[in-house]
């Protein structure tokens, strides 16, 4: 026996489990994968704004990491925001030179 045409029309389809509750790991490797290209980013710009201190103050690497984390500390500020900081003054001073 076949249902009336209105409850045909009606009915909603059934949901497959997979629409209504996505798998978490996938949720879970993607934020994973973000904060991993965060960190890069942080580290390129902390790298090159130690190599500037080092080319410019002399500093060795340790020292030049050292001065960044104690503004980073001083100032309450991320160490990625000091770095920055640091490559936009060089550029205001040399606007020939990009960061």
């Amino acid at each position: 026996m076949t249902r009336p045409m209105a409850a045909r029309l009606t009915a909603r389809p059934p949901r497959p489990h997979a629409i209504t509750r996505p798998d978490p790991s996938i949720d879970a490797s993607l934020r994973t994968s973000e904060a991993l290209d965060r960190a890069r980013m942080v580290r390129a710009v902390v790298d090159r704004a130690k190599d500037l201190l080092m080319a410019q103050e002399g500093f060795s690497e340790p020292e030049a990491f050292r001065r960044l984390q104690k503004t980073r500390m001083d100032t309450r500020t991320p160490i990625v925001k000091v770095a920055e900081a640091v490559l936009l003054a060089d550029a205001v001073r040399r606007p020939d030179r990009r960061p």
